[in-house]
């Protein structure tokens, strides 16, 4: 993989972002903002980029790469062999994230990430199920035990586009994970980078070998956006942090990207889905078909396929909603899924004043019903794969 930041280290910063953060320095990250040229000074060559390409990271305690304005420039240079490369600022986003630590306590049975484009990431406690690390001395000097450790394990794409897995134990201090750990190797097995070395449970599946070939990265938690940085990229979290953590509660996450009181219109108000989901930035995804019967689905906040499964989250309150109608059902359903507590407990107090009574509940399912002005009407929630879906039954939106 090409070298873009000047470092050889991981730097691993991390923190729940719905927990009290400490800030532990920045993070500035220069993405090119359309096709430019990257101006190689000492090697006197013009490198073609496209949109989107990192071009740079920065972090506050990095001694090795300075980064200075010439007019209308950005000048980058390595401070120990003195190269430079050079962008038009015109050309370059530069952005700033605070970085935050985190309280291992907060990790649980391990956190869950992924990016925009899929891909994942995943913070757990290890175990090395009879394998070995052949160089442990630098882990030894971290204070890391590798026969039970936390592990770092994220997937990125390397020059080619394919997919490739980071992985390295990080260690703890005072009962954190360090905000500016730093890590001379990185692990590999004999299997290569084309496959986690764990399995789901944590166990090290293959024998690791220390690799010192130059995989430079950063790795960093940006607490205000609840996700870990890597390679230019945001990778949000997807656990539930009250059952992942053990120690202090989750506070309330904003709900001002689920507008459910113009949601719930659909419930007795003969109004167009298309026009109120377009007026609300949900986007369409497409109409699904399934035996006698068909859905149609929105999105906002994250991505998802016709038959409405998520496939990825993004900044914001995510909600998918599904309107679908069934031969000889009597009417339309309305379903919506969260994807965290505090927008389930926003859906289960909107059901409450529209006047749903809760008629069964157990851990994972609830049912509701009540009896408007035109027809008695069912309501559901159960336990999704990775939130919480609620259904109501019939809806007098016009699903046209």
């Amino acid at each position: 993989m090409k070298k873009i930041l000047l470092t050889l280290s991981f730097m691993l910063t991390m923190t729940v972002g719905v927990f009290a953060q400490q800030n532990a320095g920045q993070l500035k990250v220069y993405v090119a903002n359309k096709s430019t040229v990257i101006y190689h000074e000492d090697a006197d060559y013009k490198e073609q980029v496209s949109k989107g390409h990192l071009i740079a990271e920065v972090t506050d305690d990095d001694s090795e790469t300075t980064v200075s304005d010439k007019e209308n420039k950005y000048v980058f240079e390595t401070v120990s062999n003195g190269e430079q490369f050079s962008v038009s600022k015109a050309d370059v986003e530069m952005k700033t994230y605070d970085i935050t630590p985190l309280p291992v306590s907060m990790i649980g049975n391990g956190l869950h990430f992924v990016s925009n484009d899929g891909l994942k990431a995943r913070v757990f406690k290890s175990n090395s199920n009879g394998h070995r690390y052949a160089n442990s001395s630098y882990a030894k000097e971290l204070g890391i035990s590798l026969n039970s450790c936390y592990v770092l394990s994220m997937e990125c794409l390397d020059e080619n586009g394919s997919k490739m897995f980071v992985e390295n134990p990080v260690a703890v201090k005072n009962g954190k994970i360090l905000s500016n750990a730093y890590f001379p190797v990185v692990w590999a097995s004999g299997q290569g980078f084309e496959k986690s070395s764990y399995d789901q449970a944590g166990r090290l599946l293959y024998n690791q070998r220390s690799d010192f070939d130059g995989m430079d990265y950063v790795v960093a938690y940006i607490g205000s956006e609840n996700a870990l940085y890597l390679l230019g990229k945001l990778y949000y979290c997807t656990t539930d942090t009250k059952t992942s953590a053990t120690a202090e509660p989750a506070a309330p996450q904003t709900l001002d990207n689920l507008p459910l009181d113009e949601i719930f219109k659909f419930i007795d108000q003969s109004v167009s889905s298309d026009d109120l989901l377009a007026a609300l930035n949900y986007k369409y995804v497409g109409e699904y078909v399934a035996g006698r019967g068909y859905q149609n689905t929105w999105c906002r906040n994250c991505t998802c396929n016709k038959r409405g499964d998520v496939l990825s989250f993004q900044k914001g309150t995510s909600s998918i909603i599904c309107i679908s109608e069934s031969m000889g059902s009597g009417g339309a359903t309305l379903s919506l899924e969260v994807f965290n507590t505090s927008a389930r407990d926003a859906v289960l107090d909107a059901l409450n004043k529209m006047g749903f009574k809760e008629e069964s509940s157990n851990a994972s399912t609830k049912s509701f019903s009540r009896d408007s002005e035109l027809w008695g009407q069912i309501a559901g929630m159960q336990k999704s794969k990775k939130g919480w879906l609620f259904t109501v039954w019939p809806i007098a939106a016009d699903t046209e």
